[in-house]
């Protein structure tokens, strides 16, 4: 999620996306067992799960590092568990309201200390929004953030969508190179055929281990990257936890902020769960 500014994004594998079951992951799970879920049915967020992080990340880390130009809340107005159909999901809106010195408010919650885990499948059904300015993520930090920092602790970015591109998506790894240098990977693009994310639910996953991230859209899988090399020793050596997030502006979208006339945007997640091998 935190990362340099970004060149326009090029296509480097396009996907056939085939109708997917509302409840069920479509990778073929055999020899894996689920180790944790979040199914988002309860009247409220799950705190045994997750926290809300609140702000702007001033004045140590403005606009959390990335320049982004919302405030986050907890307010139902920006984070509640909503019925979407038959389905109950968790939406992250992003919402045109003054907040302090920022014109955007939004969500942004993570499992850090509550839920972590080294190696396996990571995966989450999500309907992504639409529109300039609007970054939503799915994506994994190491435990070590909280003693290293970042880039050292390494980072996982599962998903990532720039807002105005909106029917292709990509993953990323962050780490830290020498003297913590900031070093990161994109080792692929996805892009829809036709539509747009924000049509429907879709599901974004990885499959980690010691040796290798990979990347998923749907079950199928479209970049990897190897994690064997000296440097990227945190991809190997710890646990990571979730954060999910609907940014507003920062570097990843060359600043932009969504058009005259936005009033919001919201990212639906259906749910979110991680299998580890049996």
């Amino acid at each position: 999620m935190r990362k340099l500014p970004l060149v326009a994004l090029s296509v480097a594998l396009s996907l056939q996306i085939r109708p997917c079951s509302p409840q069920d992951s479509n990778w073929n799970l055999t020899g894996w067992h689920l180790v944790w879920s979040d199914e988002f049915n309860g009247p409220a967020l799950d705190s045994s799960n997750w926290k809300a992080q609140i702000g702007d990340g001033s004045p140590q880390n403005p606009g959390w590092g990335n320049r982004e130009s919302e405030y986050y809340t907890d307010s139902p107005d920006n984070l509640r568990i909503v019925k979407d159909g038959a389905l109950s999901v968790l939406r992250l809106t992003a919402r045109a309201q003054r907040h302090g010195s920022e014109y955007y408010t939004s969500a942004r919650i993570t499992t850090q200390g509550k839920r972590s885990f080294q190696f396996g499948r990571l995966e989450a059904r999500i309907r992504l929004p639409q529109g300039k300015g609007l970054w939503p993520a799915f994506w994994m930090l190491g435990d070590s953030f909280s003693s290293k920092g970042w880039p050292s602790c390494g980072e996982i970015d599962i998903l990532e969508m720039q807002g105005g591109s909106d029917a292709a998506i990509l993953g990323t790894i962050h780490w830290g190179g020498p003297d913590r240098r900031h070093e990161s990977s994109i080792p692929g693009v996805c892009r829809l055929q036709s539509g747009v994310f924000a049509d429907g639910y879709h599901l974004f996953g990885v499959e980690w281990d010691d040796k290798a991230v990979s990347w998923y859209m749907d079950g199928t899988q479209y970049a990897s990257e190897p994690v064997t090399q000296a440097d990227r020793a945190a991809f190997r050596s710890g646990k990571f936890f979730v954060l999910l997030n609907l940014a507003v502006g920062g570097d990843f979208v060359a600043y932009q902020i969504p058009p005259m006339g936005f009033t919001d945007a919201s990212m639906d997640v259906d749910w979110v769960r991680w299998y580890q091998k049996d």
